[in-house]
């Protein structure tokens, strides 16, 4: 009896990690969600540039401001939408 009742607890501990995982991934999602949409509508340009200064990331308020299409940017060096007598300021940033 006492074997039998250590895996239903076992089974029970099991089943309720699967919910809590499934319960926190759904939060994951929920909050992912909500952040994109900040980050797609916020007025003011976020740029994420990689360690090289190749951009992977730009939301839209970006265009208004750089002249270019965030798909424009993607893939690009940073140095596209400064003139070249402020690259050594930038790179100080």
């Amino acid at each position: 009896m006492d074997e039998v009742l250590a895996k239903v607890r076992d089974l029970l501990e099991r089943q309720r990690l699967v919910e809590d995982k499934r319960q926190a991934e759904k939060e994951i999602r929920r909050l992912s969600q909500f952040n994109e949409a900040i980050v797609q509508t916020v007025p003011g340009a976020i740029i994420v540039t990689d360690s090289e200064g190749i951009f992977t990331f730009v939301n839209p308020a970006t265009t208004s401001l750089v002249g270019y299409a965030p798909a424009g940017l993607l893939g690009q060096h940073w140095s596209i939408i400064f003139p070249p007598d402020q690259h050594s300021i930038v790179r100080a940033a």
